[in-house]
C-alpha cells in the first residue's frame, strides 16, 4: 500500500512538473511574442515615417523637375530665335507688299 502511494506520489509529482513546465513555456512564448510584436510596431512606425519622408522628398523633387522643365534649353532658344527671325522677315515682306499695293 505504501508502494502504491509512493508510486502515485511520483506520478502525481511528474504530472505537476509537466504541467508547470508547459505553463512556463507558454509564459515564455507569450513574452517572446509580446517582444516581437512590440518590435514589429516600432519598426512599422519607423517605416511609416520613412515612407512619409520619401513621399515629401519625391514631391519636392517633382516640383523642382517641373521648374527645370519650364526653362527652355539652348536648342529650344535657338529654335525660337530662328522662328522669330522668320516671322520678322515674313512681316517685313507683307508690309512691303501692302505698301506697294496701296502706294
Amino acid at each position: 500500500s505504501s508502494g502504491i502511494n509512493a508510486e502515485y506520489g511520483v506520478k502525481n509529482y511528474r504530472e505537476q512538473m509537466s504541467e508547470l513546465t508547459e505553463k512556463i513555456e507558454a509564459i515564455e512564448k507569450d513574452k517572446r511574442t509580446r517582444v516581437v510584436q512590440e518590435q514589429y510596431q516600432k519598426d512599422k512606425t519607423k517605416l511609416d515615417k520613412l515612407r512619409l519622408q520619401i513621399a515629401k522628398r519625391n514631391y519636392a523633387i517633382s516640383a523642382l523637375q517641373r521648374q527645370v522643365d519650364d526653362i527652355p534649353t539652348r536648342i529650344e532658344l535657338l529654335q525660337y530665335q530662328k522662328r522669330f527671325e522668320e516671322l520678322h522677315q515674313q512681316t517685313g515682306a507683307v508690309h512691303m507688299e501692302t505698301k506697294q499695293f496701296y502706294a
